[in-house]
């Protein structure tokens, strides 16, 4: 069984892929706005059942192959790979990763700014003390 929660641009949605005796099912459930780990919990220990019950189908028959074991290494290289690549809940992620770092670049611009006017500023100052002394002040 594997739940897969993604923003498909207006709602949260989860889908549900369970293979039960070489059949293979997929349910769709609507969370609406986004859940919280509480939220996501309730629907697993309370609803979930409900949903995979009532709609209990013919599903997609397919051929049970015989398996051999994976080697430790290719399974770890497997699982890695897995990880790095993006589920479809990440969109919402990139998108604030994309904007946090937009502000972080003018932040950057605005604060080199205010130093070079900070420096330009103390150099005035110092050339005025200087004439002021040459002058005699």
């Amino acid at each position: 069984m594997k739940l897969t929660i993604y923003f498909d641009g207006q709602f949260y949605t989860g889908i549900i892929e369970i293979e039960i005796s070489g059949r293979y099912h997929a349910y769709r459930h609507l969370f609406g706005k986004e859940p919280n780990s509480e939220e996501v919990l309730y629907f697993v220990n309370h609803e979930l059942l409900g949903l995979i019950e009532n709609k209990s189908g013919s599903g997609i028959q397919f051929k049970e192959e015989k398996r051999r074991p994976i080697n430790p290494k290719r399974l770890q290289r497997l699982a890695a790979k897995e990880s790095k690549k993006m589920s479809l809940s990440t969109k919402a992620e990139l998108a604030l990763k994309q904007s946090y770092e937009e502000n972080k670049r003018k932040k950057q611009i605005r604060k080199r700014q205010f130093l070079e006017q900070h420096k330009a500023h103390k150099r005035q100052l110092k050339i005025m003390k200087k004439k002021a002394k040459h002058k005699g002040r």
